[in-house]
């Protein structure tokens, strides 16, 4: 997303929890093969940061197809937003193993049928 890229020019080059995160994440595939998780996170817009972090990460983007899910009602931010459709497109690949890691916010452990995970 041109929105997180543009923040990422201007952010410092390390974050010790991402790296810690991905580092935990690249073990979990490697020890894992076939390796599915769900992320959760406590903000909407983190969502899109992590994802698009993961797809810039040297070694897990060719690892991990991430897909997000929020609730579809507000917005993560006024830039960031998460259709209704896209929130169902999203479940529908986890669910069906064509992404291997869904980061969400609480909405997916409130009621909604998610696949078992490794992690």
């Amino acid at each position: 997303n041109e929105v997180v890229a543009a923040f990422f020019e201007t952010a410092p080059s390390t974050y010790p929890r991402f790296e810690h995160l991905f580092n935990t994440l690249l073990e979990k595939c490697v020890d894992y093969p076939g390796f599915r998780g769900i992320l959760f996170v406590k903000q909407r817009v983190t969502t899109h940061i992590l994802q698009y972090l993961l797809g810039e990460h040297p070694e897990l983007q060719e690892l991990l197809t991430t897909t997000i899910l929020y609730s579809s009602n507000v917005s993560a931010t006024p830039s960031l937003s998460l259709p209704r459709r896209q929130a169902n497109e999203s479940l529908r690949a986890f669910g069906a193993g064509e992404a291997n890691l869904l980061i969400t916010s609480a909405v997916a452990e409130e009621g909604m049928d998610i696949p078992a995970a490794n992690c």
